[in-house]
């Protein structure tokens, strides 16, 4: 697991894993996880912090990213990597392969995200390059 973290951890991400026997689904197990390693910042997630928590008794996940990462990783996002990616190793009993997997598809996004963002910073160059020249 810690291997697929490194890309991540490059970022300046801190990455969180909790993987608990008894835990709830109402998101205070994991809030309190969290205060007790400092990653949580006036009731949210710290900036630069990442959360998979994986709770077995009552069967529950989550992920969670600061606001460092929100901007390619939004809500849906993330649903779509838990739903798809996370879960579905769960029910298989391959914790570690949905949290491998999770820590791939997190990190695939980011990169997506910034190509997308150089792409765009390109256009625009381009784009004011021959408004210059037409004038």
């Amino acid at each position: 697991m810690a291997e697929s973290a490194e890309p991540l951890l490059q970022r300046g991400a801190t990455v969180a894993i909790f993987i608990v026997k008894r835990g709830n689904t109402n998101g205070n197990d994991l809030n309190n996880r969290l205060d007790s390693v400092n990653l949580r910042d006036s009731r949210r997630i710290a900036s630069h912090a990442m959360a998979i928590y994986i709770s077995y008794e009552p069967r529950d996940s989550e992920l969670r990213v600061g606001d460092a990462w929100s901007r390619h990783l939004q809500d849906d996002k993330l649903y779509s990597i838990r739903a798809d990616v996370l879960d579905p190793a769960l029910h298989s009993g391959d914790i570690t392969t949905g949290v491998v997997e999770s820590l791939k598809h997190v990190e695939s996004a980011l990169a997506w995200g910034e190509l997308v963002n150089r792409i765009m910073i390109f256009g625009i160059v381009i784009y004011v390059i021959i408004a210059i020249a037409r004038s």
